[in-house]
């Protein structure tokens, strides 16, 4: 088992010269057990990027939350209230390995 401690997180990260996603983001999410987001602007493309690490914490019994802006698009809004209804499939449609829920 390993925890946040134990990454190599460093102080900060360009993302114009590395992989923000896969050098820092998907290994916390990994780790963490809560994951906290507020977004001027909201794409369900900015969660594919992070579906690896964030299926880990939800998998794991983690919890995650958004405050986003009401400017979404009409797919994304009608995604957002169907994950409401039912969080796991979500999970589910991702693909990844199923992990034992701890909830």
């Amino acid at each position: 088992y390993m925890g946040l401690r134990d990454l190599r997180i460093k102080i900060s990260y360009n993302s114009g010269k590395e992989d923000v996603v896969e050098s820092y983001l998907n290994p916390a999410l990994k780790e963490a057990i809560l994951y906290e987001r507020v977004a001027a602007y909201y794409s369900s493309s900015s969660l594919k990027k992070i579906s690896e690490g964030l299926s880990e914490l939800l998998w794991s019994g983690g919890e995650a939350r958004f405050i986003v802006s009401i400017l979404v698009s009409k797919e994304d809004y009608n995604a957002i209230m169907e994950v409401r209804k039912n969080p796991l499939d979500l999970l589910k449609s991702l693909s990844l390995p199923k992990k034992n829920l701890k909830k």
